[in-house]
């Protein structure tokens, strides 16, 4: 018996053992044949592990490969990769659940936004691609949502979850609503821009997303007609966006006194 990650209570399985991927992908396809799920993640993901001083990376893909082939070519595998990329992986899976619980440089922002750029193109169709960022315990953090979210719509046609850190006694990636979310932005009318200010944005049919990374310095977004921030409730054609946030904007109809 190996144990699993610090917290305890997980215990490793040894997937170089062709009976136990056979079991594995017996198991998928099973839960996916009658449509209850659309398919299945594997966590704790990446390409470069090793044990016993050995690469585990044709093991990796052999389980895919038998989990592929049990569940059929329309059912989702997805894998929590964290904010790496894993290229020998792509030509099995539909996407990468981020955990990204490491957020604290604007170095880590780069690298995240880099990977889901990455598993929007590389990653087979139809894909599901989702960033989760952890809350900071001591505080709301409402910039961080905003910008995890803003960041997932600027860069990618995915999803988004802002949970509770995993140090907490609850069970992992609980969390709270915010009415933040509550926009509807509907379809989007392009792939998001990189601004010459280092910001990203991405017009929307209800209005326009608003990404400012960790790192970079305050911007400013002008309009040709008069916006109301979502974040804050201002109405006007000039904006404010610090770094390490992010804000939805949709077009104010009335009248500016």
């Amino acid at each position: 018996v190996v144990p699993g990650w610090e917290e305890g209570g997980f215990y490793r399985l040894d997937f170089r053992l062709e009976a136990f991927r056979r079991q594995a992908a017996a198991q998928a396809a099973a839960a996916t044949a009658e449509g209850l799920f659309d398919g299945v993640l594997l966590d704790w993901w990446h390409e470069e592990e090793r044990w016993a001083g050995r690469p585990l990376l044709a093991a990796r893909t052999n389980l895919l490969a038998a989990i592929r082939e049990a569940i059929g070519p329309d059912k989702l595998i997805l894998v929590n990769a964290n904010d790496r990329r894993v290229p020998a992986s792509a030509p099995w899976i539909n996407g990468l659940f981020m955990e990204c619980y490491d957020t604290s440089t604007p170095g880590k922002w780069r690298q995240i936004a880099s990977t889901l750029r990455w598993a929007e193109t590389a990653l087979r169709e139809p894909r599901a691609n989702c960033v989760e960022f952890w809350r900071r315990p001591d505080r709301p953090d409402l910039a961080r949502m905003r910008a995890v979210t803003t960041l997932v719509l600027t860069h990618s046609n995915g999803y988004c979850l802002f949970s509770d850190p995993n140090d907490l006694p609850t069970p992992d990636h609980r969390h709270l609503w915010y009415p933040f979310w509550e926009k509807r932005l509907g379809r989007p009318r392009g792939p998001g821009q990189t601004r010459a200010d280092g910001a990203v944005w991405r017009r929307f049919e209800g209005g326009v997303a608003a990404f400012n990374p960790l790192g970079n310095g305050p911007v400013t977004l002008l309009f040709g007609f008069p916006m109301r921030s979502v974040a804050t409730g201002r109405i006007g054609r000039r904006h404010d966006l610090p770094p390490g946030d992010g804000d939805l904007f949709e077009r104010y109809q009335g009248t500016l006194e």
